[in-house]
């Protein structure tokens, strides 16, 4: 809430120490309140101790949220990575020179067809064993139906994004600068000259950035 209704102090907060940027995400704050009913009930049911009270603890969660109680009928279930996601990581990862990779569209989400079209974090945030330079930047909505926009805390990412607004002919050249080792980027999307291509997939491409000399 304080994002929406004091979106000065929060980021005056992020500002002062990038610490406080994880109060930007208002989920963070259920695990203190799940732990806390947790403990309540299970003090209750002590105190009380009977057949009626441990039925109705036992049958409260499955009544609030029965789907959940069957997996929500179903529709939740692992999803396997393409073949080419794979063979990205892999290349990826057996490279031991030094250098970020840069994820584009640059975004912090994704919508693939072989995953529904739900939209997710983008994976390549948690598949590399190197630094992932992506889009962090928060939305939020306002409630006068307008947006803000609370900026990533970390000045790399701000750095690159700036590279990207380079013309086609510059932007290799300043994300390398920057540090930056592999760019991964959907399949039709070259937009990095002199950059080399390291593997072509149907969904997406993988580009290496040569440091400048």
């Amino acid at each position: 809430l304080a994002g929406v209704f004091a979106p000065g102090a929060l980021g005056g907060l992020i500002a002062w120490w990038p610490g406080f940027g994880p109060l930007r995400d208002g989920q963070l704050y259920l695990a203190p309140f799940v732990l806390l009913q947790a403990v309540g009930l299970a003090s209750v049911v002590a105190r009380w101790h009977s057949r009626a009270v441990v039925a109705v603890a036992a049958a409260v969660p499955v009544l609030v949220l029965p789907t959940f109680a069957l997996g929500a009928f179903g529709r939740l279930s692992a999803v396997d990575y393409p073949d080419e996601w794979r063979r990205v990581q892999a290349i990826v990862n057996a490279d031991p020179a030094p250098g970020a990779l840069l994820s584009l569209p640059w975004g912090a989400h994704r919508a693939f067809a072989w995953n529904g079209r739900r939209v997710v974090l983008d994976p390549a945030t948690k598949m590399f064993r190197r630094r992932v330079l992506w889009n962090d930047a928060l939305l939020v909505g306002l409630p006068g139906g307008g947006r803000l926009r609370v900026a990533s805390e970390d000045p790399a990412v701000a750095a690159a994004e700036a590279a990207l607004r380079a013309g086609p002919g510059g932007r290799a050249t300043a994300l390398a600068g920057l540090g930056v080792r592999y760019v991964l980027a959907p399949a039709g999307d070259n937009t990095f000259q002199d950059a080399v291509t390291v593997f072509q997939g149907r969904e997406i491409r993988l580009l290496r950035l040569d440091p400048p000399l």
